[in-house]
């Protein structure tokens, strides 16, 4: 089994990355056109993100394949459901600032 493979919080910070991850979830792997036309955005608004999840190591390259002259990219994603859940919860909890509960030590005794 591998061991977990940590992700900068900042990377899923943003809405419209955490769509994009949730559509390659729900969907498959698709090309940037192939999420544009679901997220209803523009494609050119879109390669900034796909490639920090890509540099980050939360999307891969699948596939190359010709689309009229051009050729385009196909994405999927390289980690379970659950682990980014995961790590989309620890962003969550590093933002609340909220002190984590601590034992008391043994010597501090209530009167």
């Amino acid at each position: 089994m591998r061991s977990p493979r940590t992700v900068d919080p900042r990377i899923l910070a943003s809405p419209l990355r955490a769509e994009i991850i949730g559509h390659l979830q729900t969907d498959g792997p698709q090309s940037i056109r192939e999420l544009a036309a679901r997220l209803a955005r523009p494609a050119s608004g879109l390669y900034h993100h796909v490639r920090l999840l890509e540099r980050s190591g939360i999307l891969v390259e699948r596939e190359r394949r010709k689309s009229g002259r051009r050729e385009e990219v196909v994405y999927a994603l390289t980690a379970p459901r659950a682990a980014i859940r995961d790590a989309a919860w620890s962003l969550e909890s590093s933002r609340t600032n909220v002190a984590t509960p601590r034992p008391l030590p043994s010597s501090f005794a209530l009167q």
